[in-house]
């Protein structure tokens, strides 16, 4: 089970009110399926997936000063629109190699690419940079990562490397809940899905907005 903290625990930890969390709530800043609540020693007690919201909360009270309530929910949902993405525009991702844009292409036999893939080629792209995947590993994880991709919730789920014997398989978890593992199996690499694209909407935030303008 990931590691949680309380209610209290992330208003002291944060330095944000009671009234600032819920406000970014209702707004869609932050995800309801995030405030767990159960029964407690005290009556009943709001729980938070730690890594996650303290993650979110920093972010929050970094840009809240720069973008409305509104722009922000845009930025941290998930949806990004229905805009669909050339092979030219891939160029303009720099978290996407060039290698991994190519093999995607020819796994998927297409040339046009939804948001989704985008989000997983630049977490390919990171994993490929990180672990110096040779051509042969490279070309096994866009694989299973192409063939795989439609059947996932990606905007909940974090990519996953796992070592097994010198060679690497591909595991896809729901991010709230870490896998428990083999203790013969390591995970090497991880990337969460949704903060990838957080992070890509907000890096590329005139970008998205131009396109869906000329649209």
């Amino acid at each position: 089970m990931s590691e949680e903290l309380t209610k209290k625990e992330l208003l002291r930890m944060t330095g944000i009110s009671y009234g600032q969390l819920y406000r970014w709530k209702r707004e869609g800043l932050i995800p309801e399926e995030w405030f767990h609540k159960r029964a407690s020693v005290t009556g009943q007690e709001t729980f938070f997936p730690k890594a996650a919201i303290l993650k979110r909360v920093e972010r929050i009270l970094e840009l809240k000063d720069q973008y409305s309530l509104e722009e922000l929910a845009d930025l941290f949902s998930p949806e990004l629109s229905d805009r669909l993405f050339q092979e030219e525009d891939l160029e303009l991702f720099s978290e996407i190699s060039l290698d991994v844009a190519a093999r995607c292409m020819d796994v998927s036999e297409k040339d046009v690419f939804s948001f989704r893939e985008i989000v997983l080629m630049c977490a390919v792209s990171n994993a490929c940079a990180v672990l110096r995947l040779s051509e042969l590993q490279l070309g096994s994880l866009v694989s299973q990562v192409m063939r795989q991709q439609k059947h996932l919730a990606v905007w909940k789920v974090t990519l996953a490397i796992i070592s097994i014997h010198e060679e690497y398989g591909l595991l896809f978890y729901e991010s709230a809940h870490p896998p428990i593992l083999d203790e013969r199996l390591s995970i090497v690499f991880e990337r969460d899905l949704a903060e990838t694209a957080n992070q890509l909407k907000m890096k590329y935030h005139t970008l998205f907005h131009a396109s869906a303008k000329e649209g």
